[in-house]
């Protein structure tokens, strides 16, 4: 994955992909041609307790395959191709990460379940001293960042990461590639 690729993920790749690992066949082996996760599409706003995986589209079999096997899943909802180049997943949150997923819409990650902050470690092969760790148990390593980050004291009683931004945590049409056989060419001379 791209270091560009990388920078712009979403909080959502973070903290909610991971409550998909058991649910949804081939998603760790997908994960190369995952472009992104939101917690929100702003075409769909009632569906407010789901998932959207973002796929830059390939027409390799493995990834046909790929798609065939998460539609079998029970927690999926709906497929959805967004423009040429990208295939839009959309899952349920599961019944026992559903406390965790509220917790992560309120930015209060510390409060996530215990099961699924191992779960984040596990899904994602963080070592210990890790980042997103640090956030989940409120270390002081994330208050210290978060402090150089914004140039503020970040008082120890509240979370040890910044609150979601909805913006980017929410799919927009903005975010869709422009089709290059409909673009609007002007060719005056």
């Amino acid at each position: 994955m791209s270091e560009e690729k990388k920078n712009r993920k979403t909080k959502s790749y973070s903290y909610i992909l991971p409550m998909l690992m058991h649910a949804v066949p081939g998603l760790k082996a997908s994960q190369g041609q995952l472009e992104n996760v939101f917690i929100a599409d702003e075409n769909y706003p009632y569906l407010d307790s789901h998932i959207f995986l973002l796929y830059e589209f390939t027409g390799e079999m493995w990834f046909l395959e790929f798609e065939e096997m998460a539609r079998t899943s029970s927690l999926h909802e709906l497929t959805e191709d967004k423009d040429k180049l990208h295939v839009m997943m959309v899952f349920r949150v599961p019944e026992e990460y559903q406390e965790s997923y509220k917790m992560f819409k309120k930015s209060q990650y510390s409060k996530m379940s215990e099961d699924y902050k191992v779960a984040i470690q596990k899904f994602h092969a963080l070592h210990q001293d890790h980042a997103i760790l640090d956030v989940l148990y409120r270390r002081e390593n994330a208050y210290t960042s978060l402090e150089k980050k914004l140039n503020v004291e970040v008082p120890r009683d509240q979370e040890a990461s910044s609150v979601i931004n909805w913006e980017k945590e929410t799919y927009s049409e903005n975010m869709k590639v422009p089709d290059p056989m409909k673009m609007n060419w002007d060719l005056k001379t």
